[in-house]
């Protein structure tokens, strides 16, 4: 009688799960999959239930008539998922990284913090994220990797309820560790996660059946109306970590480890790069963030046909230009950003570029929220762009967030000494020919003669008030040094300027 009794709870709870858990879904699950289903046991039939459930032992000692303990073992062993998948050949990509090492070196993998709070359920548990029984909708069918939730819902909701996840807003809810992302993609200018489901998630083609994007320059698959980004296209959630990205480099940090990103090939100045390699970030140190960005933001994703609003970045970040911010590579000409003896040793950058060396730097160390305090990357700002600061030509604060104030947009005249800055009045002579005489005198922003223009402006009418600075003039130029050639100038060079609010001056500048 306790036999029969065991039994029938057992399956009782079994099959509740089932219909809990599927609602129909497993039919049409991966692990269901006659021909590339779970086959533990190759005696059975493949995909079949009692690959997993011990159904006709009344005395198995495991919940759900498991064939083992009901937690990561029994997804991490028995030729399941302890493995690399190899399939299918060529270049793909798959967010699992393919042994358990990694797994539980990972961050969410070694977290033994507790979702929901006070349930006992560690975030760690494969089940946190992903029903082996498959899930799915109406609406989008199948969940595509076996996941509970629809893609990133699964990061920061909770019983459907958005904001309420791992990585929601609700502090109180979250686990320890983990950080409110959510709250980013509400903002006004985002990464706009949920504005497409499943297109490049390919449980229903039979071409890609692992949901694995082919990694291959131009392929269409980052363009027109496959264009999209969702949390794993920057994150693999079975291989990130927590180590933060270090300051003064372009390395990844430990979030980005496991993704993915592109290399450029080298090419001549104000050239559009064209051919990529590839690069698996399996390391910190040998991986760089703006590898990740060009996969979508450069020819590799859109050929020579950008989206409407951006721009090629692998063009304008070209180390090979005249001028660029150091994505790829430091500036090598400018002795200003860090103390020498051209600029009379004198600091001109912030933190954490105040180390007297030719930095490197992030994409994200500009383009992230406008509150420091927030989790840092590009997921989401009130400003547009997803900026740190106001895109506004006039705008000063955006730029003096890594440039010295102090030495750029001065409160009062320095007068006659070294500010640090090759266009002050200790290196001209000239009162005018200073940058507290045009930003604080004149009100200019920074903009306004950084932040080069792909194309001069025109000479006339002289104007006070400037025009839009192009799509991404602050990235690179081929025109000059320094990022000049703004939107208020057309000629420049070391010691002469011509604007269009004045005619052509002449100084003393102080050296490259």
């Amino acid at each position: 009688m306790r036999r029969l009794l065991v039994f029938l709870l057992t399956i009782s709870a079994l099959l509740a799960g089932i219909i809990y858990a599927d609602s129909g879904s497993y039919k049409f699950s991966k692990h269901a999959d006659p021909s590339i289903g779970v086959n533990r046991d190759p005696d059975l039939p493949r995909g079949d239930c009692s690959q997993c459930h011990i159904q006709h032992n009344p005395d198995t000692p495991f919940d759900f008539a498991l064939f083992t303990e009901a937690d990561n073992g029994a997804c991490l062993s028995s030729g399941c998922h302890e493995y690399e998948y190899q399939w299918p050949p060529g270049d793909f990509h798959w967010s699992y990284p393919g042994n358990v090492p990694d797994w539980y070196n990972s961050g969410h993998g070694a977290s033994s913090s507790l979702f929901p709070p006070g349930t006992g359920r560690e975030v760690r548990l494969c089940v946190q994220c992903h029903n082996p029984h498959g899930a799915g909708d109406s609406l989008n069918g199948v969940y595509p990797s076996a996941t509970s939730y629809l893609e990133e819902k699964g990061c920061y909701s909770s019983n459907g309820i958005s904001g309420q996840g791992c990585h929601g807003m609700n502090s109180s809810y979250r686990p320890t560790g983990a950080a409110d992302i959510y709250s980013q993609l509400l903002k006004l200018s985002r990464h706009d996660v949920e504005s497409a489901a499943k297109v490049h998630s390919s449980d229903w083609q039979l071409s890609l059946p692992y949901g694995r994007e082919p990694r291959t320059t131009n392929s269409g698959y980052f363009t027109g109306s496959n264009r999209h980004v969702e949390c794993v296209d920057c994150h693999n959630p079975h291989k990130a970590t927590s180590e933060a990205h270090a300051p003064g480099t372009n390395q990844i940090g430990g979030p980005l480890l496991g993704s993915w990103g592109v290399e450029p090939s080298s090419v001549g100045p104000w050239n559009t790069p064209t051919s990529f390699s590839v690069v698996d970030f399996t390391s910190i140190r040998e991986s760089r963030e703006y590898q990740l960005c060009y996969k979508c933001h450069s020819y590799y994703a859109f050929g020579n046909t950008p989206p409407t609003g951006y721009s090629d970045i692998a063009r304008e970040f070209n180390p090979a230009n005249e001028s660029y911010h150091p994505m790829q590579d430091t500036v090598r000409t400018n002795s200003y950003t860090s103390p020498t003896t051209a600029n009379g040793f004198v600091e001109t950058m912030e933190p954490p570029w105040d180390n007297g060396l030719h930095d490197l730097m992030t994409c994200s160390d500009c383009h992230a929220s406008e509150t420091e305090s927030d989790p840092r990357g590009p997921h989401g700002s009130n400003y547009a762009y997803i900026l740190i600061g106001s895109p506004s030509t006039t705008d000063v604060e955006f730029c003096t967030r890594c440039h010295k104030a102090s030495i750029y947009a001065p409160i009062s005249d320095p007068g006659f000494g070294e500010t640090g800055s090759r266009f002050d009045e200790q290196t001209t002579g000239n009162h005018g020919a200073s940058h507290y005489f045009h930003v604080r005198e004149s009100g200019y922003g920074c903009r306004q003669c950084h932040g080069a223009r792909q194309n001069s402006p025109p000479s006339m009418p002289e104007q006070r008030t400037p025009y839009a600075v192009e799509l991404g003039s602050a990235h690179g130029s081929n025109a000059f040094s320094g990022l000049l050639n703004g939107a208020n100038i057309n000629l420049y060079s070391p010691g002469s300027c011509t604007p269009t609010c004045h005619g052509k001056q002449t100084y003393i500048a102080g050296p490259e």
